[in-house]
């Protein structure tokens, strides 16, 4: 994969009570599901030389239908875009290809029932973009939940490790997916160089 070697990996894993940060260190398998609550959100970054494991949790948000809501997409994108501006950075390219990468996650993720960077099977965002063909360098991945997409998106902005996602100066382009399900939405951000 471009840009990886086997060192260290930054993973960042908040809910509305707990935040783990693991700098510098692998974290162990499971120690994120530690984390897991019923309104919540993850954040994972990847950087040039970063390496580590993503684990798992169990979904917050029971199955429901996984709509795909197109104008909640724009939406979080606009809104996104608006901090990334008044904070002086550039706007982010909505990437298709990397949209699609966030897509499959979320519908991954509602069909079976669990909520986290790695599938059950161990795929982590980093494997899911350079599968997609989608080369990068710095990459990072955004996982939350909510009554709705402004409420999800209030939830990972009081986040500091997913506002330092949104606001990160080496991301270009964005891939994000919004779906409903009965008990709120599952949102999926993806975010490249």
């Amino acid at each position: 994969m471009q840009g990886r070697s086997a060192t260290h990996q930054r993973i960042y894993c908040a809910s509305i009570a707990i935040c783990l940060i693991a700098a510098a260190s692998p974290v162990p398998a499971g120690a994120i599901a530690a984390a897991s609550h019923a309104a919540h959100a993850t954040g994972v970054r990847y950087q040039p030389g970063d390496e580590g494991d993503y684990s798992s949790e169990p979904m917050a948000t029971k199955r429901g239908d996984g709509r795909e809501s197109g104008s909640d997409e724009r939406a979080l994108l606009h809104d996104i875009n608006a901090l990334r501006v008044a904070d002086g950075l550039t706007a982010l390219d909505s990437d298709a290809r990397l949209s699609a990468v966030a897509k499959a996650h979320a519908e991954d993720m509602i069909a079976r029932g669990y909520f986290g960077h790695a599938t059950p099977e161990g795929k982590d965002p980093f494997n899911r973009i350079a599968t997609a063909g989608i080369p990068f360098g710095y990459a990072g991945e955004n996982l939350g939940t909510g009554e709705d997409e402004r409420d999800a998106e209030a939830r990972l902005y009081r986040s500091l490790p997913h506002r330092e996602n949104m606001l990160e100066p080496h991301y270009r382009a964005i891939g994000v997916a919004v779906y409903a399900t009965y008990r709120g939405v599952v949102v999926v951000e993806d975010f490249i160089d």
